[in-house]
Formats: C-alpha cells, structure tokens, sequence
C-alpha cells in the first residue's frame, strides 16, 4: 500500500505505531469489495498488553500476538443477511437503486445467498465446513 509502513519498520516492542498508520490502512479497507458491498468484519485493534494478552490465550499461544506492539483481530459474519436491510437502505438512500422494490429485490437476493450458503455448508458427514 502507498505510504503505509513496512512491516520491518516496527520489528521490536519499543517501536509504536502512530494512529494515523493503522487508521490508513483501515481507510483503505473500508474501501474493499465484498458480494453486495456488504463488507461482513469488523476489526479489533488491540494496542494494550492486557487485551494482547487475552487474544494470545485465544491464538494458541503464539508469542508473536504479545511482541507486536499492536494486534489486529478480524472478526467475520457468515450470514449474508446481517448487513442486509442497512446496505440496501443505505444505496436506496443514495439513489443506487432506484425504488423500493429494487432494495425488496437485492434484499431476497441476498436472502437467497444466506439459504443456499446454509445447504452447501454441510458435508456429506454432517459437519460444518468452516472455510
């Protein structure tokens, strides 16, 4: 990325990062594309020993979770409709879409995604696929 610091750049626990580095990086991720635009993460930046500490527990102990002076968490939806009614409101809004039965339309679209998202994620041993 254009301007972002390069990972070496922060190779001991001494060095810190400046918010303005890491609210670049996200300004971009913002800007990322997802099926419908409805950008299913949240990001958790953990810049306090403490919740380092508490991610560590939840990495399998890998060090590396606590050396980094900060720590991201990226946190998925899996359901496609979570987002849903916000997305297609918000491009309604907009003038994305041009009606109300366009939002109705994407909406059972997206619906659609979520069910048939459902049916593929069984196996045929009847465990979740997680990937």
């Amino acid at each position: 990325m254009r301007g972002a610091p390069e990972p070496a750049a922060f190779d001991t626990v001494d060095d810190t990062i400046r918010s303005n580095h890491y609210e670049a990086v996200f300004e971009r991720v913002r800007y990322s594309p997802s099926s419908y635009n409805l950008q299913p993460w949240e990001f958790l930046v953990l810049q306090t020993d403490e919740n380092r500490e508490r991610l560590q527990d939840v990495a399998y102990g890998q060090e590396h979770v606590t050396d980094a002076p900060v720590a991201v968490a990226v946190l998925g939806n899996t359901d496609p409709t979570a987002h849903g009614e916000a997305v297609a409101s918000d491009q309604l809004r907009k003038g994305y879409l041009p009606d109300e039965e366009a939002k109705e339309s994407l909406l059972e679209t997206i619906e659609g995604m979520s069910e048939r998202d459902e049916e593929s994620s069984i196996s045929t041993s009847g465990t979740r696929r997680l990937c």
